[in-house]
């Protein structure tokens, strides 16, 4: 059969290739065997040439001359080089001798420098040998200088606590011993003066310039710039001297010296001084009521740096105490916590102490609780209280008991076996009854150790001022 022509489509102009140059037409990715054939060619090419330059050098360069074996000439440095590596110290090279030249060869002659060559006419003068310098002889080295005698305790009898000196203007006080020589340093310096006073004044001792026994006591108020100068302290007569200026009198500050803590050190020694002597007050008894304790302060520290230490005495027959908390507590809104008894049955008294401050002095308030068995929380051990936690407790007891008996009894089966449908409510109501019982037994004991605790039980106190680096007993408990 005849094939049947197509029609044929006009060519579009958007798909048909454009025919560019033969230096812009696209080049054709080479095939791997192409680029192997390069690759093999350009290795051949390089290792040709690698060799052209190997043959050049070898049959071009200059001959090694033989080097002649030198003549036998004894050296004392000759060694083996195979020791080379042994010997730690290298070899120091010998220096290279100096260059003759010949002055003909050279056209000049030769000259020293900075000296005149002399000529054949003249000679030159004999050369006088220079005059050895004697040498003095040598002086006697000075005598070792002898060591100090050890220095035994220069504050033998000094006492940690005095009071205060009067305040008597120019009049020196003596402090205590200081039996040092007059060779031997002594410093001194004052520990917590910046608090010391509670009417925002601080306190300061400096040393008096160009002298080494003397320091000054200067006081300053916050709002101040200026300090002024209240004492001064002196090392003289084997002794430390305190004398009042004329300032001292004036300044509110000057009282509050006797908060501080003063240290002088001299040779192997330290002493420490404070200018007051501590409180003593009666110990508080444990009371079945509230009771408040005042003790009075006189020149009070700062009272942000005041605390109470607290402690408890009981006798073996009361139950042990423990601290919930710390029993360090601040003068001024402190609150601490004592609790009776370590194991439970015994818990049933606490005491709560608070303590504030004011102008008259440090308030103690002991407040005591009872919290028995199955009690959600104390409430104060007053009379009324106690009386009506035993008519509570004894209305409760009877409440179960009666619970209990109108429960119906349990049943035996035919096997024997006993069948109790209330048990659930059987036992909640006996476990109830239980804690009231041991609730009744708490409280039976506490009202027994009443007299116990108020005659025997005695809560101890420390006033102390504690700033930074110090702390100095103010007040405390007999």
């Amino acid at each position: 059969m005849r094939p049947i022509p197509l029609p044929q489509q006009s060519p579009d102009p958007a798909r048909t290739p454009i025919p560019l140059p033969r230096s812009e037409m696209p080049l054709e990715p080479r095939q791997p065997q192409q680029r192997i054939k390069l690759f093999v060619g350009i290795g051949v090419a390089a290792l040709g040439l690698m060799l052209s330059v190997a043959c050049y050098f070898q049959f071009n360069a200059d001959p090694v001359p033989k080097k002649e074996p030198p003549k036998a000439v004894a050296s004392v440095w000759s060694f083996d080089p195979n020791e080379e590596e042994t010997n730690p110290f290298p070899e120091t090279p010998p220096e290279a001798p100096a260059e003759i030249i010949d002055s003909a060869e050279a056209g000049v002659m030769p000259q020293a420098e900075n000296a005149s060559m002399p000529t054949e006419e003249e000679s030159p003068p004999p050369s006088t040998p220079e005059p050895v310098p004697e040498v003095p002889p040598a002086s006697p080295s000075p005598p070792p200088v002898p060591a100090k005698p050890p220095l035994k305790n220069p504050f033998e009898g000094f006492a940690q606590r005095i009071a205060l000196p009067d305040l008597v203007i120019d009049k020196p006080h003596k402090l205590g011993p200081v039996k040092i020589p007059e060779d031997y340093e002594c410093v001194v310096y004052l520990l917590g003066g910046d608090t010391a006073c509670s009417k925002r004044s601080v306190l300061a001792v400096e040393p008096v310039e160009g002298s080494a026994r003397q320091w000054d006591v200067h006081a300053r108020a916050i709002t101040d710039k200026q300090a002024e100068k209240v004492a001064r302290l002196e090392v003289k007569d084997q002794a430390l001297w305190l004398t009042w200026n004329e300032d001292a009198a004036e300044h509110v500050a000057t009282p509050a010296l006797a908060n501080c803590l003063l240290k002088i050190s001299a040779g192997p020694g330290t002493h420490s001084i404070l200018f007051r002597e501590a409180m003593a007050v009666d110990p508080i008894p444990v009371l079945y009521e509230k009771r408040t304790y005042d003790w009075e302060l006189p020149t009070a520290p700062f009272i942000k740096a005041i605390q109470v230490e607290l402690d408890i005495d009981t006798p073996p027959s009361v139950p042990r105490t423990r601290f919930l908390g710390s029993s360090i507590i601040p003068v001024s809104n402190g609150q601490s916590l004592i609790e009776f008894g370590l194991r439970p049955g015994e818990r049933f008294l606490k005491l709560q102490i608070q303590t504030r401050l004011d102008s008259r002095g440090v308030h103690v308030t002991v407040t005591p609780w009872v919290q028995v068995t199955g009690q959600p929380r104390p409430v104060a051990l007053t009379p009324r209280n106690v009386g009506l936690l035993q008519q509570s407790l004894a209305a409760a007891a009877s409440n179960l008991d009666s619970q209990l008996k109108q429960l119906p009894a349990p049943k035996k089966g035919k096997k024997g076996n006993v069948k109790d449908p209330n048990s659930g409510t059987r036992n909640s109501l006996n476990g109830q009854l239980g804690n009231i019982r041991t609730a009744q037994r708490e409280l039976q004991q506490l009202i027994s150790l009443k007299s116990t605790f108020e005659s025997q039980c005695r809560i101890k106190a420390k006033v102390n001022y504690a700033p930074e680096g110090m702390i100095a007993e103010l007040l405390r408990t007999k």
